[in-house]
């Protein structure tokens, strides 16, 4: 994980606690990964595929869990063959998402890191999937409150 530097970064505080927060944010299927099916057995060092559509358009991203720390911290690779690029290290992404406690409630900030051989992306690009981030947080919000 040395290999990335921090491209884009989000935060949200969720009226729930840490492990409420956490058994949303790890579903197969939820909002955390756009609507997408997620197959993996949360092992760091296993795959992780993301199975759904996006904007009318079906995709298969993939990747690898990097950091499984239960209530703590989930951090994996990110890969999507929609982005035109060739599957080569440096075109992985890699997101993390950290919890901590605030009282009754729980910080979450998710970073998403660029491999530091990868061509940095342009402006428009960053500013796309900082708001794709903050909506997937807003719903990680909405349906753990709800819950």
């Amino acid at each position: 994980m040395d290999d990335f530097q921090p491209l884009v970064s989000v935060s949200e505080t969720i009226d729930a606690s840490p492990s409420q927060v956490w058994e949303i944010a790890t579903r197969k299927t939820g909002v955390m990964f756009m609507g997408a099916d997620v197959k993996t057995n949360w092992q760091e060092g296993h795959s992780i595929i993301f199975k759904g559509e996006w904007k009318g358009k079906a995709f298969e991203d993939k990747g690898e869990v990097e950091t499984f720390d239960i209530e703590k911290k989930l951090a994996f690779t990110h890969f999507s063959p929609m982005s035109g690029k060739r599957d080569s290290p440096e075109n992985y992404n890699l997101v993390s998402i950290e919890l901590r406690p605030n009282g009754s409630q729980t910080d979450v900030r998710l970073t998403q890191s660029i491999h530091e051989q990868a061509d940095e992306p342009s402006r428009e690009t960053v500013a796309e999937f900082k708001k794709n981030w903050e909506m997937m947080l807003a719903k990680l919000k909405e349906e753990t409150e709800r819950a």
